[in-house]
């Protein structure tokens, strides 16, 4: 696998992880500011089957907006994919899982004992959707799908390009 598959592998696994972080951290607090929320809970668990999960998670959180969401999520994936290649992984380290952290980590210092640079840009979005909800008891897990307009490709300590294009933008 080369780098720049890994480095997809370890994007997408490091934003499926930091929602499900941000959605149960904002469902606790919830719960803890308002205990009206725990009835709410046991209510949608008696609510006929064909209720969609994004009417129980809003019924749970009337706050819940799916294009705020989205818009979040972006931000999330451009601060994530920053900060790794920008070999800064101290800033993100509340907001990915401890693997993923881990898999960070161990990408970057393989670039650093390789003496490699990873340049990257995200130039856009040219999609961003939910894919698929769950929610398991007041914990929702929300699938989504990027596909980001990106250019990307490491460098050697000599400035020589060794994997990717310069100024070439894929689809991802």
């Amino acid at each position: 696998m080369n780098v720049n598959n890994l480095l997809e592998v370890i994007l997408f696994l490091s934003i499926v992880a930091f929602f499900l972080k941000k959605m149960a951290k904002e469902f606790e607090d919830d719960i803890k500011k308002e205990q009206s929320v725990k009835k709410k809970i046991v209510s949608i668990r008696l609510v006929e089957e064909d209720v969609s999960v994004l009417s129980k998670i809003k019924e749970i959180d009337g706050n819940f907006n799916e294009e705020f969401f989205l818009k979040g999520a972006k931000e999330a994936f451009k601060m994530i994919v920053s900060h790794f290649n920008h070999d800064d992984i101290s800033a993100i380290k509340n907001y990915i899982s401890k693997d993923i952290y881990k898999s960070f980590n161990d990408a970057i210092l393989d670039r650093k004992a390789k003496k490699l640079v990873s340049v990257f840009e995200l130039v856009g979005f040219e999609k961003t959707e939910i894919k698929d909800m769950k929610l398991t008891g007041n914990i929702a897990s929300i699938t989504v799908e990027f596909v980001s307009e990106q250019a990307s490709y490491i460098m050697d300590e000599n400035q020589n390009v060794v994997s990717g294009t310069p100024n070439y933008v894929k689809k991802v």
